[in-house]
């Protein structure tokens, strides 16, 4: 598995190596990544201890996995706990190198695992989205340092 295909699909560092796919095509007829035929190696156990001081054998066997590009595609209830995170805490700023970054906070709450580099992306997309349908509001305020940033908080709700 390349690097490119690792970030794509949320696998950080050399577990990409486990990875590998079948392609019968020459370099200019490949498929996307979905398309293709994925396997891994997994260590299996295979029993053959005596239970009590030795746990047996393990051997690595090849196993279909299915390739799947990471997809934040969040139910409405799971966009809700996401942007209600932002309500506790903070405040939380709009660009992703701070420290209190808006992201912290959704990729905690949902569990995601920011070293994959997708996972960051597709979180500041929906920080943007979020932003363009009104979920979130974006305002300009003082940092500790008194330095003008933009911040994100929940949109007031009306209803």
């Amino acid at each position: 598995m390349s690097g490119a295909e690792a970030d794509k699909a949320g696998i950080v560092g050399n577990a990409r190596l486990s990875y590998f796919k079948a392609d019968t095509a020459g370099s200019s007829m490949t498929k996307p990544a979905e398309a293709l035929e994925w396997y891994r190696f997994e260590s299996v156990q295979l029993g053959n201890g005596n239970g009590f001081d030795v746990d047996g054998d393990e051997v690595g066997v090849v196993v279909k996995w299915d390739y799947k590009p990471l997809g934040l595609d969040l139910s409405p209830d799971d966009a809700s706990v996401a942007i209600a995170a932002l309500d506790v805490g903070g405040p939380w700023r709009e660009q992703s190198r701070s420290a209190t970054w808006a992201g912290l906070a959704i990729a905690k709450v949902m569990g995601l695992n920011l070293e994959a580099k997708g996972v960051k992306k597709q979180i500041e997309g929906l920080l943007a989205e979020w932003v363009a349908d009104g979920s979130l509001e974006r305002y300009e305020d003082e940092t500790s340092a008194r330095q003008k940033k933009w911040f994100l908080r929940p949109a007031m709700d009306f209803d």
